[in-house]
This record gives structure tokens, sequence and C-alpha cells, in this order.
């Protein structure tokens, strides 16, 4: 006898979605995404520190509605913990090394990563903006960007829009061709595997 398939529970939900805003920002390639367990151990905490940047993250429990109903309906609460290692030694540690000042320059400029429907739908708008950042090796900003279009594609309905239409074929090719070969090697094979190119 099989056992009964996996039915995703809303706290899976939740953190899949938690984890996907938060790739937006800090991409996989660069940041460890680790679940963490309720009480941070010293054990715990070396095994969080021994490989940096991580990104880790924590289930504080759920707030109930009130008045309380048959139903339960309420607020999940999540800690979200940013760990880094500051090459510079002690005198960065409040300011971060030349990496982390560089991203938070990047977003007081007012210079965000692009979403999925910039590229896909509006990337002529863009396309300057895009080869501007691969030009200067903004590397956060870009592999932020194509991490948009990594979640993206994991809607079906989108990848069939995709498959269906030349102009958002166009446009997700124009922006492989501008970000560097490794990220853009990623994005079309996910895009393959997931029938939006073929």
């Amino acid at each position: 006898m099989s056992p009964p398939p996996f039915v995703p529970s809303v706290l899976h939900a939740t953190l899949a979605a938690l984890q996907a805003r938060l790739a937006l920002v800090f991409p996989p390639d660069l940041f460890d995404q680790r679940i963490l367990p309720p009480k941070i151990t010293q054990a715990v905490w070396k095994e969080l520190t021994r490989r940096t940047p991580v990104v880790g993250i924590g289930w504080d429990g759920l707030v109930p509605d009130k008045p309380p109903s048959r139903r339960l309906v309420g607020e999940t609460a999540w800690s979200v913990f940013l760990v880094v290692r500051n090459a510079g030694g002690p005198s960065t540690q409040l300011v971060g090394d030349a990496l982390g000042m560089a991203m938070v320059q990047s977003y007081l400029n007012g210079e965000e990563p692009l979403s999925a429907d910039s590229i896909l739908r509006d990337y002529d708008r863009h396309r300057r903006i895009v080869q501007a950042w691969a030009k200067a090796k903004k590397t956060d900003l870009l592999n932020a960007s194509a991490q948009a279009i990594l979640v993206a594609i994991q809607n079906g309905d989108l990848c069939s829009e995709i498959a269906k239409s030349d102009a958002m074929q166009q446009s997700l090719g124009d922006f492989c061709s501008d970000i560097p070969a490794d990220i853009a090697k990623k994005i079309k094979q996910a895009a393959k595997k997931a029938g939006a190119l073929s």
C-alpha cells in the first residue's frame, strides 16, 4: 500500500512564499537559506556561521484572530536572521565590508532588481539598465533580477503564456544575452524544464 500523497500545509505554503520573497533580495547563489529551530543554542549558532553569508528563517508561532472561532484564523510570525562575515575585520563590523556597502548604496541610489513582469513584458524599456549593471559588474542586482524570473516560471500558466508568445520569448532571450553566461544558463535550463522555452 502506497503512502498518501503529501499535501502542503498552510505553514509549508507560507514558508515557501517567504523563501521566494527573500530570494529576490538574497539570491540563493550567494546566500544559503536555512530553517532554524525554535531555540538557537551555541551548537546551532556555530553550524549557522560555518558558511556565510546565510539567511536563517525561524517560525515563532501563530497569533490567532479575536474573537476565536471554530476555524483557526490568524497571522503566522517568523524571524529572519542575516549572517554575514566582514572580510575587513572588526573595523567594518558596524558598516559592513565593501560588498555589503555596495549593495546598500545600490538601494539608496534607487536601484532595485527588475521584476519578472518588467523583464518578460517590458524589457526594451529596461534593457539599457541591465546592460549598465552587467558592465559595472553589479551581480547583486543581476542575480536578484534573474531570481525573479526563476521564481515566476514556477507558475505553469505563465510558462504556457511565454511558450505561446514570441515577444515574451524574445524578451527572455534578450535578457539572457545581456547578463553573465552562468546566470543565463540557469534561467534557460529552468525555463526549458518548465516548458516556457523549447
